[in-house]
């Protein structure tokens, strides 16, 4: 059963990987971070970096990705293109195309191929909102980026833990 935004607000995060002092210190990171690669536009960065946060927090701490931050995210992403001189706004709809679509075509494929579900609705979306974002250059790169984490991380587990099944 998926949880309402209100049991989630009611939830304890002190007792692990998305506690109050992390969320802080990777925001005061976020902020420095656009501050020094955006300068004067930081706040084009923050309004990038912070819902990623968010979005990380809810994916680790309930394997959930709000439709409602991930379509604000897209939303905001093709937004600023159009009051940004620097922005393509046709190269941020073909990144949210492209960004989605891939990710579905994957997740429709396996479906098809395994009989059952490997890969989460909001895993196209969110990608699609950092293409819309981003373009469709990077898309590339951030699909093999997150699949060496994913393998890291899996990694690491197994490393940690006596278990062996999959």
């Amino acid at each position: 059963k998926q949880k309402t935004a209100y049991e989630i607000y009611q939830c304890d995060w002190s007792s692990d990987v998305c506690s109050s002092d992390l969320i802080e210190v990777a925001s005061a990171a976020i902020m420095a971070a656009s501050y020094h690669w955006f300068g004067d536009r930081a706040w084009i960065g923050a309004l990038f970096g912070l819902p990623l946060l968010l979005l990380a927090a809810f994916d680790l701490r309930y394997l959930w990705l709000p439709d409602l931050l991930t379509g604000s995210l897209a939303a905001a992403g093709l937004l600023i293109s159009l009051v940004d001189p620097v922005s393509d706004f046709g190269n941020r709809i073909i990144g949210l195309a492209v960004g989605f679509g891939a990710l579905w075509l994957v997740a429709a494929y396996y479906r098809h191929a395994r009989g059952r579900e490997g890969l989460g609705a909001g895993d196209p979306k969110l990608l699609g909102a950092i293409g819309a974002w981003t373009g469709w250059q990077p898309i590339p790169w951030i699909v093999l980026t997150a699949a060496l984490l994913g393998l890291l991380d899996r990694k690491s587990t197994r490393l940690n833990s006596s278990h062996t099944d999959i």
